[in-house]
């Protein structure tokens, strides 16, 4: 058992602790309880209430691999489906965003509340430097939407009988197209953190079907935006595929895209200025303060547990009857 405390009716959240592991916890539980409290939603279960049990990383991981197996598997079978249908690219073209569409937001949709499904090392590094999300996790979750992605092409091969690796992809190495995947990406990014930046994070799902079902038209390359789904499309030479070679040009330009993101959504939706904006990329994002490792309790001491408290941004340590904090036993 642990003690902590806890200050009611705070303009922000205080994180308090006397372990370093309690920390992130009390810090993402005070956030979600006045989010749900704003809402008229007022809940005193922390934000995995919803499962009968504790999401740990086997889940999360195995979320992270079927989703990005499931969506690789349906862009390269529908391209394979579109092709059979028709000799029209155009056709093919228009199957791919359709089922992409559909796939994309039920994937979302479902795996969102276990893994936060990101199907995308983009996405997760993104998360990474703006600091919330460990690196080690990040790594994880790499991992697993890269192995995701092999096993989603072998599927769809599986699916329409051809052999399970083909390296005979499109050739994609024009400089428009690299621009194309610079813009993808970028976009890609901004609508994520742009509906959490705006407040809309449950139109998260459709946004993002809908902008990459337009950029599978509008931008040059089809709209990869994504390493671990390009490296999968490598495998197969269908409509959907890409040459193994040209994979480097891709990859460079999502980087691109990606390096511009993130600095742009701090700029313009977290007031930041332009070259704290580009401290994210160093993992320096503006306004962070290091946060200090609580000390663990002495069994033997006379004073007050210490607590770690996070207010306004700002870290600090001292006890519990230095900081006139209420404690409570959890």
């Amino acid at each position: 058992m642990a003690s902590s405390a806890f200050v009611a009716n705070m303009e922000q959240p205080l994180m308090v602790c006397v372990a370093p592991e309690d920390c992130e916890f009390f810090y993402e539980y005070f956030w979600r309880q006045r989010l749900e409290d704003s809402e008229g939603k007022a809940s005193k279960k922390p934000k995995s209430s919803h499962f009968p049990f504790k999401v740990d990383l086997s889940r999360q991981l195995t979320a992270e691999f079927v989703g990005t197996a499931w969506l690789v598997a349906t862009v390269v079978g529908s391209g394979i489906g579109g092709d059979r249908v028709s000799s029209d690219d155009g056709v093919a073209l228009l199957g791919n965003t359709l089922a992409t569409l559909g796939c994309l937001y039920v994937l979302i949709t479902i795996f969102v509340k276990i893994s936060g499904a990101h199907f995308n090392p983009a996405v997760s590094l993104a998360f990474c430097l703006r600091r919330e999300m460990k690196p080690r996790l990040t790594a994880c979750y790499v991992v697993a939407q890269f192995a995701g992605a092999f096993v989603g092409t072998l599927v769809a091969h599986l699916m329409w009988e051809l052999p399970a690796v083909s390296w005979d992809g499109k050739t994609r190495d024009t400089a428009g197209e690299v621009a194309g995947e610079a813009v993808a990406t970028f976009g890609l990014l901004l609508t994520i953190f742009g509906c959490i930046g705006s407040g809309n994070e449950r139109e998260i799902p459709l946004a993002v079907a809908l902008f990459v079902a337009s950029g599978y038209w509008y931008t040059s390359s089809t709209a990869f935006a994504n390493p671990a789904v390009t490296f999968g499309r490598c495998f197969t030479d269908s409509f959907a595929g890409i040459r193994p070679q040209d994979y480097g040009r891709f990859l460079g330009g999502q980087a691109l895209g990606f390096v511009v993101a993130l600095p742009f959504y701090g700029f313009m939706y977290e007031g930041s200025s332009i070259h704290g904006a580009l401290g994210v990329l160093w993992r320096r994002p503006e306004g962070h303060v290091p946060k200090k490792k609580c000390a663990s309790p002495d069994p033997s001491a006379t004073q007050p547990p210490t607590v770690c408290a996070d207010v306004k941004g700002e870290s600090s340590c001292g006890n519990v009857a230095s900081n006139e904090l209420s404690s409570s036993v959890v």
